[in-house]
């Protein structure tokens, strides 16, 4: 439902006022990634791992909470980072790569809405067989295409380890 939903990007994680809007929602969804510097903050850390964070709802008294949220941030462009990587972020962030593009005349207006309507219990059987192998593993694998893709992000935004693997040295 729409109250489960926020927009909220990382540039704006490091307002207590901003940070408010995160609490109770399930999802939050931006089409702005920001810079490296907001994605390799101790906020965005809070954010995605769910650690405790203080938080402001104007004209009240600050206080904590857990952010809870599913955090998606739709981007055509990736940030690079200066001075390499943090490990930390790494272990964060995952590129999903959309490499194909519709074209109009075959795209389909609300096909989202459509095909949870009409295809509703095979949704939750799919999803309820997903959590059973995650269960069964006891972690979630990411598909080839999304490793690779956040592995080319991680070497091209770091420019001293693109600069060595061209052989930089030699």
């Amino acid at each position: 439902p729409a109250e489960a939903v926020t927009s909220l990007p990382p540039s704006d994680f490091a307002k207590e006022q901003f940070v408010a809007g995160l609490i109770g929602k399930s999802a939050n969804l931006t089409d702005e990634l920001s810079s490296s510097k907001a994605i390799a903050s101790d906020k965005m850390k809070q954010v995605i791992t769910g650690d405790m964070m203080t938080c402001k709802i104007v004209y009240q008294p600050p206080f904590t909470f857990r952010p809870q949220a599913l955090n998606i941030f739709a981007t055509n462009t990736l940030p690079s980072f200066q001075g390499g990587v943090d490990s930390g972020v790494e272990r964060r962030l995952a590129v999903i790569p959309f490499d194909i593009t519709i074209p109009k005349n075959k795209r389909l207006v609300g096909i989202g809405r459509k095909v949870a309507a009409e295809h509703t219990d095979l949704i939750i059987a799919l999803a309820i067989e997903e959590l059973g192998t995650v269960l069964r593993q006891g972690y979630f694998e990411l598909p080839t295409a999304v490793k690779e893709a956040t592995e080319q992000w991680f070497h091209d935004a770091d420019l001293v380890l693109m600069w060595l693997d061209d052989g930089g040295l030699e």
